[in-house]
């Protein structure tokens, strides 16, 4: 199964820790691919490359900054 889970920081320089929390947890039943990307993203350059990456599932961190960009 193809796991990947994704967040929109609010900069370049935050890293989210609840994906790597999710990550270590389902280790070793599930491989989980992470991907970061930023608000100032463009939504259909994020888009194409998670559909690029032929997930199974999709899991999104959402925050106060990101929840729009989320819907």
């Amino acid at each position: 199964m193809n796991v990947i889970v994704t967040t929109l920081n609010a900069k370049y320089i935050h890293t989210c820790l609840a994906l790597r929390l999710l990550k270590a947890y389902s280790a070793p039943e599930f491989n989980v691919e992470m991907v970061e990307y930023t608000i100032k993203d463009p939504d259909l350059n994020v888009v194409s490359d998670l559909f690029g990456k032929k997930p199974d599932v999709i899991g999104f961190s959402c925050y106060i900054w990101n929840i729009e960009k989320n819907d």
